[in-house]
Protein backbone atom coordinates (compact mmCIF):
# COMPACT_ATOMS: atom_id res chain seq x y z
CA UNK A 1 0.00 0.00 0.00
CA UNK A 2 1.71 3.62 -1.09
CA UNK A 3 1.74 6.03 1.97
CA UNK A 4 1.42 9.52 0.20
CA UNK A 5 0.71 11.69 3.37
CA UNK A 6 2.80 14.44 5.11
CA UNK A 7 1.84 16.87 7.84
CA UNK A 8 -1.64 18.50 6.30
CA UNK A 9 -3.28 21.33 5.84
CA UNK A 10 -7.05 19.58 4.63
CA UNK A 11 -9.43 18.03 7.87
CA UNK A 12 -10.26 14.63 7.23
CA UNK A 13 -13.69 14.18 9.52
CA UNK A 14 -13.58 10.81 11.26
CA UNK A 15 -17.60 11.22 12.31
CA UNK A 16 -19.00 12.09 9.52
CA UNK A 17 -20.11 9.26 6.49
CA UNK A 18 -22.11 9.72 3.62
CA UNK A 19 -23.98 6.18 1.31
CA UNK A 20 -25.74 6.51 -1.36
CA UNK A 21 -28.77 4.54 -2.37
CA UNK A 22 -30.88 4.99 -5.60
CA UNK A 23 -33.33 2.34 -5.78
CA UNK A 24 -34.27 -0.03 -8.36
CA UNK A 25 -37.71 -0.88 -6.81
CA UNK A 26 -40.38 1.84 -6.18
CA UNK A 27 -41.79 -0.73 -3.78
CA UNK A 28 -38.66 -0.82 -1.58
CA UNK A 29 -36.40 2.38 -0.79
CA UNK A 30 -33.15 -0.24 -0.12
CA UNK A 31 -32.85 -4.08 -0.20
CA UNK A 32 -32.60 -5.72 3.38
CA UNK A 33 -28.77 -6.53 3.52
CA UNK A 34 -28.12 -3.03 3.20
CA UNK A 35 -30.91 -1.78 5.96
CA UNK A 36 -29.04 -4.38 8.15
CA UNK A 37 -25.76 -2.40 7.66
CA UNK A 38 -27.09 0.44 8.07
CA UNK A 39 -28.78 -0.79 11.17
CA UNK A 40 -25.10 -1.89 12.38
CA UNK A 41 -23.33 1.04 11.36
CA UNK A 42 -25.35 2.82 14.19
CA UNK A 43 -24.80 0.45 16.53
CA UNK A 44 -20.73 0.16 15.93
CA UNK A 45 -21.01 4.12 15.25
CA UNK A 46 -23.85 5.58 17.99
CA UNK A 47 -22.12 9.20 17.92
CA UNK A 48 -21.37 9.63 14.40
CA UNK A 49 -23.56 11.22 11.23
CA UNK A 50 -24.47 9.93 8.24
CA UNK A 51 -26.08 11.28 5.67
CA UNK A 52 -27.58 8.85 3.10
CA UNK A 53 -28.41 10.49 -0.69
CA UNK A 54 -31.60 8.80 -2.21
CA UNK A 55 -33.95 10.00 -5.30
CA UNK A 56 -37.71 10.07 -4.68
CA UNK A 57 -38.35 10.11 -8.28
CA UNK A 58 -37.12 6.55 -7.74
CA UNK A 59 -39.87 5.41 -5.24
CA UNK A 60 -43.33 5.08 -4.27
CA UNK A 61 -45.25 7.17 -1.35
CA UNK A 62 -45.07 4.39 0.90
CA UNK A 63 -41.37 3.81 0.55
CA UNK A 64 -40.42 7.21 1.11
CA UNK A 65 -42.83 7.06 4.45
CA UNK A 66 -41.04 4.13 5.44
CA UNK A 67 -37.22 5.32 4.42
CA UNK A 68 -38.41 8.86 6.35
CA UNK A 69 -39.47 6.82 9.83
CA UNK A 70 -36.25 4.08 9.29
CA UNK A 71 -34.08 7.63 9.20
CA UNK A 72 -35.69 8.85 12.10
CA UNK A 73 -35.51 5.69 14.19
CA UNK A 74 -31.50 5.54 13.30
CA UNK A 75 -30.91 9.12 13.21
CA UNK A 76 -29.77 8.97 9.98
CA UNK A 77 -30.08 12.58 7.73
CA UNK A 78 -31.34 12.21 4.15
CA UNK A 79 -30.48 14.45 1.24
CA UNK A 80 -32.79 14.22 -2.04
CA UNK A 81 -30.81 14.04 -4.95
CA UNK A 82 -34.29 15.65 -6.98
CA UNK A 83 -33.45 18.73 -4.82
CA UNK A 84 -30.21 18.72 -5.24
CA UNK A 85 -29.49 22.50 -7.16
CA UNK A 86 -25.83 22.54 -9.44
CA UNK A 87 -22.95 25.08 -8.44
CA UNK A 88 -21.56 25.26 -12.18
CA UNK A 89 -21.98 24.17 -15.42
CA UNK A 90 -19.79 21.36 -14.97
CA UNK A 91 -21.89 20.29 -12.40
CA UNK A 92 -25.05 20.53 -13.90
CA UNK A 93 -23.94 18.77 -17.05
CA UNK A 94 -22.83 15.74 -14.44
CA UNK A 95 -26.31 15.97 -12.77
CA UNK A 96 -27.79 15.40 -15.99
CA UNK A 97 -25.85 12.78 -16.67
CA UNK A 98 -26.32 11.26 -13.16
CA UNK A 99 -30.31 11.79 -14.17
CA UNK A 100 -30.53 10.20 -17.12
CA UNK A 101 -28.56 6.73 -16.01
CA UNK A 102 -32.03 6.76 -13.15
CA UNK A 103 -34.32 7.74 -15.30
CA UNK A 104 -33.25 4.71 -17.90
CA UNK A 105 -33.50 2.41 -15.31
CA UNK A 106 -34.27 -0.76 -17.08
CA UNK A 107 -33.45 0.12 -20.15
CA UNK A 108 -29.58 0.66 -20.22
CA UNK A 109 -29.12 2.90 -17.01
CA UNK A 110 -27.07 2.03 -14.12
CA UNK A 111 -27.43 2.99 -10.62
CA UNK A 112 -23.69 2.71 -9.67
CA UNK A 113 -22.87 4.78 -12.43
CA UNK A 114 -25.08 7.73 -11.26
CA UNK A 115 -23.59 7.03 -7.66
CA UNK A 116 -20.16 7.61 -9.19
CA UNK A 117 -20.93 10.67 -10.65
CA UNK A 118 -22.44 12.02 -7.72
CA UNK A 119 -20.02 11.33 -5.22
CA UNK A 120 -17.79 13.68 -6.60
CA UNK A 121 -20.22 16.47 -7.15
CA UNK A 122 -20.04 19.59 -4.49
CA UNK A 123 -23.89 20.39 -4.61
CA UNK A 124 -24.17 16.72 -3.76
CA UNK A 125 -21.51 15.60 -0.90
CA UNK A 126 -19.64 18.82 -0.07
CA UNK A 127 -19.40 19.11 3.95
CA UNK A 128 -21.35 15.56 4.69
CA UNK A 129 -18.33 13.62 5.09
CA UNK A 130 -16.27 10.41 3.86
CA UNK A 131 -18.31 8.45 1.21
CA UNK A 132 -18.25 4.93 1.23
CA UNK A 133 -20.36 2.11 -0.04
CA UNK A 134 -22.40 0.22 1.70
CA UNK A 135 -20.45 -3.31 1.35
CA UNK A 136 -17.75 -1.32 3.47
CA UNK A 137 -17.61 -2.03 7.25
CA UNK A 138 -16.63 1.34 9.27
CA UNK A 139 -16.13 1.32 12.87
CA UNK A 140 -14.87 4.35 14.63
CA UNK A 141 -15.30 4.88 18.59
CA UNK A 142 -14.99 7.31 21.57
CA UNK A 143 -11.06 7.41 21.45
CA UNK A 144 -11.20 7.89 17.10
CA UNK A 145 -10.54 11.97 17.21
CA UNK A 146 -12.75 14.08 15.61
CA UNK A 147 -10.99 14.94 12.56
CA UNK A 148 -7.10 14.58 11.45
CA UNK A 149 -5.06 17.18 9.05
CA UNK A 150 -4.00 15.58 5.38
CA UNK A 151 -1.98 16.96 2.90
CA UNK A 152 -4.07 16.46 0.35
CA UNK A 153 -7.61 17.98 -0.96
CA UNK A 154 -9.40 14.68 -1.63
CA UNK A 155 -9.01 10.94 -0.58
CA UNK A 156 -9.34 7.34 -2.96
CA UNK A 157 -8.39 4.22 -2.18
CA UNK A 158 -4.77 3.38 -3.81
CA UNK A 159 -3.17 0.42 -3.78
CA UNK A 160 0.24 -0.33 -5.80
CA UNK A 161 0.14 -3.64 -7.97
CA UNK A 162 3.11 -5.78 -7.65
CA UNK A 163 5.93 -4.66 -9.81
CA UNK A 164 6.85 -6.33 -13.38
CA UNK A 165 10.51 -6.96 -14.25
CA UNK A 166 10.65 -4.07 -16.55
CA UNK A 167 8.96 -1.81 -14.15
CA UNK A 168 11.91 -2.20 -11.65
CA UNK A 169 14.54 -2.09 -14.08
CA UNK A 170 12.38 1.40 -14.95
CA UNK A 171 11.71 2.62 -11.30
CA UNK A 172 7.86 2.42 -12.35
CA UNK A 173 4.63 1.43 -10.33
CA UNK A 174 1.53 0.77 -11.32
CA UNK A 175 -1.25 1.23 -9.37
CA UNK A 176 -5.46 0.18 -8.78
CA UNK A 177 -7.72 2.27 -7.69
CA UNK A 178 -11.39 2.05 -5.76
CA UNK A 179 -13.82 4.81 -5.60
CA UNK A 180 -15.45 2.48 -3.12
CA UNK A 181 -14.49 5.33 -0.35
CA UNK A 182 -13.98 9.31 -1.13
CA UNK A 183 -13.04 12.33 0.67
CA UNK A 184 -13.16 15.77 -0.90
CA UNK A 185 -11.53 18.59 1.35
CA UNK A 186 -11.33 20.60 -1.52
CA UNK A 187 -13.26 20.63 -4.88
CA UNK A 188 -11.08 23.57 -6.64
CA UNK A 189 -8.63 20.89 -6.86
CA UNK A 190 -7.18 20.75 -10.07
CA UNK A 191 -7.50 16.93 -10.26
CA UNK A 192 -10.90 16.46 -8.74
CA UNK A 193 -12.00 18.88 -11.68
CA UNK A 194 -9.88 16.74 -14.40
CA UNK A 195 -11.67 13.47 -13.04
CA UNK A 196 -15.15 15.42 -13.55
CA UNK A 197 -14.05 17.12 -16.85
CA UNK A 198 -12.85 13.13 -17.76
CA UNK A 199 -16.40 11.58 -16.86
CA UNK A 200 -18.10 14.35 -18.93
CA UNK A 201 -15.33 13.73 -21.74
CA UNK A 202 -16.28 9.76 -21.63
CA UNK A 203 -19.99 10.27 -22.22
CA UNK A 204 -19.81 12.56 -25.35
CA UNK A 205 -16.81 10.36 -27.33
CA UNK A 206 -18.85 7.25 -26.65
CA UNK A 207 -20.91 8.46 -29.65
CA UNK A 208 -17.33 9.38 -32.17
CA UNK A 209 -15.25 6.74 -31.19
CA UNK A 210 -16.55 3.46 -29.04
CA UNK A 211 -14.29 0.42 -29.79
CA UNK A 212 -11.45 3.18 -28.51
CA UNK A 213 -12.93 3.84 -25.06
CA UNK A 214 -14.47 0.09 -24.38
CA UNK A 215 -10.63 -1.17 -25.55
CA UNK A 216 -9.66 -3.13 -28.66
CA UNK A 217 -8.47 -6.02 -26.71
CA UNK A 218 -11.84 -6.34 -24.65
CA UNK A 219 -14.30 -6.30 -27.92
CA UNK A 220 -11.55 -8.59 -29.95
CA UNK A 221 -12.51 -11.45 -27.50
CA UNK A 222 -15.95 -11.33 -27.79
CA UNK A 223 -16.99 -11.79 -31.62
CA UNK A 224 -20.53 -10.86 -31.07
CA UNK A 225 -19.34 -7.30 -29.17
CA UNK A 226 -17.07 -6.98 -31.99
CA UNK A 227 -19.47 -7.44 -35.11
CA UNK A 228 -22.11 -5.09 -32.78
CA UNK A 229 -19.52 -2.21 -33.23
CA UNK A 230 -18.42 -2.61 -36.46
CA UNK A 231 -21.85 -3.64 -38.73
CA UNK A 232 -24.07 -0.64 -38.84
CA UNK A 233 -26.78 -2.67 -40.16
CA UNK A 234 -27.08 -4.63 -36.45
CA UNK A 235 -29.95 -3.92 -33.88
CA UNK A 236 -27.35 -2.05 -32.19
CA UNK A 237 -26.98 1.27 -34.28
CA UNK A 238 -24.33 4.69 -32.81
CA UNK A 239 -27.09 7.16 -32.89
CA UNK A 240 -28.52 8.48 -29.71
CA UNK A 241 -31.50 6.85 -27.75
CA UNK A 242 -34.34 9.26 -29.00
CA UNK A 243 -35.36 8.99 -25.05
CA UNK A 244 -32.34 9.39 -23.21
CA UNK A 245 -29.41 11.14 -25.93
CA UNK A 246 -26.79 8.63 -24.72
CA UNK A 247 -24.82 5.87 -26.46
CA UNK A 248 -23.61 4.60 -23.59
CA UNK A 249 -27.23 4.07 -22.20
CA UNK A 250 -27.87 2.56 -25.29
CA UNK A 251 -25.17 0.09 -25.47
CA UNK A 252 -25.77 -1.07 -22.14
CA UNK A 253 -29.32 -1.78 -22.65
CA UNK A 254 -28.21 -3.98 -25.78
CA UNK A 255 -25.90 -5.52 -22.99
CA UNK A 256 -28.44 -6.26 -20.61
CA UNK A 257 -30.83 -7.73 -23.15
CA UNK A 258 -28.32 -10.15 -24.28
CA UNK A 259 -27.49 -10.68 -20.38
CA UNK A 260 -31.11 -11.49 -20.09
CA UNK A 261 -30.95 -13.94 -22.67
CA UNK A 262 -28.47 -15.74 -21.16
CA UNK A 263 -25.24 -14.68 -22.89
CA UNK A 264 -22.14 -13.66 -21.04
CA UNK A 265 -21.28 -10.38 -21.40
CA UNK A 266 -19.61 -10.01 -18.37
CA UNK A 267 -16.65 -7.80 -19.31
CA UNK A 268 -18.02 -5.19 -21.30
CA UNK A 269 -20.52 -4.67 -19.48
CA UNK A 270 -18.51 -3.89 -16.53
CA UNK A 271 -16.54 -1.86 -18.05
CA UNK A 272 -18.86 0.13 -19.50
CA UNK A 273 -19.45 1.73 -15.88
CA UNK A 274 -16.38 1.38 -14.26
CA UNK A 275 -14.13 3.28 -17.85
CA UNK A 276 -17.00 5.75 -18.01
CA UNK A 277 -17.33 7.01 -14.38
CA UNK A 278 -15.75 4.43 -12.05
CA UNK A 279 -12.37 3.56 -10.75
CA UNK A 280 -10.92 4.03 -14.13
CA UNK A 281 -11.56 7.50 -14.53
CA UNK A 282 -10.09 8.09 -11.42
CA UNK A 283 -6.86 6.11 -12.48
CA UNK A 284 -6.61 7.83 -16.12
CA UNK A 285 -6.42 11.33 -14.39
CA UNK A 286 -4.23 10.19 -11.67
CA UNK A 287 -1.80 7.58 -12.91
CA UNK A 288 0.87 10.25 -14.11
CA UNK A 289 0.50 12.10 -11.33
CA UNK A 290 1.49 9.76 -8.32
CA UNK A 291 4.97 9.56 -9.51
CA UNK A 292 5.42 13.49 -10.01
CA UNK A 293 3.39 14.99 -7.19
CA UNK A 294 5.26 12.84 -4.34
CA UNK A 295 3.13 13.52 -0.67
CA UNK A 296 1.46 16.89 -1.57
CA UNK A 297 -1.92 16.07 -3.90
CA UNK A 298 -3.39 12.47 -2.95
CA UNK A 299 -3.85 10.51 -0.24
CA UNK A 300 -5.15 6.82 0.65
CA UNK A 301 -6.16 6.85 3.79
CA UNK A 302 -5.15 2.96 4.02
CA UNK A 303 -1.81 3.69 3.80
CA UNK A 304 -1.53 5.59 7.04
CA UNK A 305 -1.08 3.22 9.77
CA UNK A 306 -2.19 5.69 12.47
CA UNK A 307 -5.57 6.27 10.72
CA UNK A 308 -5.90 2.46 10.42
CA UNK A 309 -6.40 1.91 14.33
CA UNK A 310 -8.27 4.67 14.32
CA UNK A 311 -10.47 4.08 11.35
CA UNK A 312 -11.78 0.83 10.36
CA UNK A 313 -12.77 -0.02 6.73
CA UNK A 314 -12.98 -2.93 5.20
CA UNK A 315 -14.07 -3.89 1.72
CA UNK A 316 -16.46 -6.83 0.46
CA UNK A 317 -17.37 -6.25 -3.39
CA UNK A 318 -21.20 -7.71 -3.79
CA UNK A 319 -21.26 -6.31 -7.30
CA UNK A 320 -25.40 -5.45 -6.41
CA UNK A 321 -25.01 -3.21 -9.21
CA UNK A 322 -24.36 -5.94 -12.29
CA UNK A 323 -27.77 -6.91 -13.64
CA UNK A 324 -28.33 -10.53 -13.98
CA UNK A 325 -24.83 -11.41 -12.16
CA UNK A 326 -25.56 -14.98 -11.65
CA UNK A 327 -24.85 -15.24 -15.42
CA UNK A 328 -21.43 -12.91 -15.58
CA UNK A 329 -18.52 -14.83 -15.42
CA UNK A 330 -16.86 -12.14 -13.41
CA UNK A 331 -19.49 -12.42 -10.51
CA UNK A 332 -19.03 -16.55 -10.44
Amino acid sequence: MKNIINSGCYTLPLHKHIKIWFSNNPNEFMPKKNIERLIKFRYNNPEDELTIIYNSDLLNQYSLIKLYIFCFIFKFNLKDFKGIKPNNDIEQRLYELANQEMKALGKGGNLAAASDIVRIMKCCVENLGIYSDFDSNIITNKNTPKEILINAPFIINIQSKPQTEKQVELKTMSYEFNNDFVYIADFNSELIQAVQLRIIHMYNEMKTNPFKLIGEKLLNSNPEIKELFNNQKNEFTWSYNSTYRNNLITFRYYLEKKIHEGKTFSDAYIASVIKFSGPHVWLSVLKDSLEKIESKMVYSISGYDETKEKFNSNYNQDLSWVPNKKLLNFAN
